[in-house]
């Protein structure tokens, strides 16, 4: 069953996970995850399991959306929830929902430092999720605002959609997939496939230096020590595909050198920069230098707690 992947994955330490509300198999999958571990099953090891769910509709559903949810993955599933940029006409009705108990915490998914602000002020955000990799970050102006506020990054497209592994290195361009697809206009406003090559190259000298480590566990353990990113998002095709559990624990206990991340950072930030990734599909690459990335980390020199 789909739900195996809960068990699997929180039995190796992983056991936040996030849902898209409108998504019947995610939220099948949630559901039976959240009777087993009613029934006291093997599910019953992730009890503590973590489970956020981005909202995304407009309209006049929400309140009942919102309760629906509570009902059929109980009410650990509201007590994180994520908005995106179409939440921001109601957000009247999420801060009623806050004020009655219905959600505890809200973050927000691909919104401007303006649009955080605005939520902010009616039901506080606690997190910013947005697209954070090697090559794409939050502006200066994200960062900003989440040192006033008081928020973190929770980062997704951590590995591109699979393209910062091993099993690109040394290899051809290769057609983009619906996976892939999003992330090569990150490669493309960064620098070009040659360059990403010479990418990898350097994640594969620097996971020698440490056991060896996969190119994916390198990558997310850089992300990850990215000032104020607390998580970052890894995708899992449900019962499909090679187990990474173990690329994944790797990165979480991988302390990454001075040395290793100057030569990462010497091939990153071979050309103009990186990618700005505020407000992710619904803003252009942009780019930020070095010196700007320097600006926005000397704000904001931990991550909350």
């Amino acid at each position: 069953p789909a739900g195996q992947a809960n068990y699997a994955g929180a039995n190796a330490g992983l056991d936040a996970w996030v849902g898209e509300d409108f998504d019947p198999r995610v939220l099948s999958m949630l559901e039976e995850h959240a009777k087993s571990i009613t029934a006291g099953d093997e599910g019953q090891s992730s009890a503590n399991m973590v489970r956020h769910t981005i909202i995304v509709e407009q309209g006049r559903q929400v309140r009942a959306n919102l309760l629906a949810l509570r009902d059929s993955l109980g009410s650990t599933s509201l007590r994180w929830v994520q908005l995106g940029p179409p939440a921001l006409p109601q957000l009247e009705i999420y801060r009623a929902l806050k004020a009655e108990g219905v959600v505890e915490m809200f973050g927000v998914e691909d919104y401007t430092p303006a649009q955080v602000d605005l939520a902010h002020a009616a039901i506080g955000v606690v997190s910013v999720q947005q697209e954070i990799s090697l090559l794409s970050r939050p502006s200066p102006e994200m960062y900003a605002t989440c040192e006033r506020i008081g928020c973190a990054f929770v980062g997704y497209g951590p590995l591109l959609g699979g393209l910062l592994s091993d099993k690109y290195l040394g290899q051809p361009r290769p057609s983009p997939s619906p996976d892939h697809r999003p992330y090569f206009y990150t490669i493309d406003g960064w620098g070009d496939w040659t360059a990403f090559q010479r990418l990898l190259s350097v994640l594969r000298r620097v996971g020698d230096r440490h056991g060896p480590a996969s190119v994916s566990s390198v990558a997310l353990a850089y992300t990850l020590a990215l000032p104020r990113v607390a998580a970052v998002i890894l995708g899992v095709r449900l019962g499909v595909g090679a187990d990474h559990r173990g690329d994944s624990i790797a990165a979480l206990e991988m302390q990454l050198s001075a040395s290793d991340i100057d030569d990462i950072d010497a091939v990153v930030f071979h050309s103009a920069g990186v990618c700005v990734s505020d407000a992710g599909e619904y803003n252009p690459c942009g780019r930020l230098s070095p010196r700007e990335l320097s600006m926005s980390a000397t704000c904001v020199d931990q991550h909350p707690t």
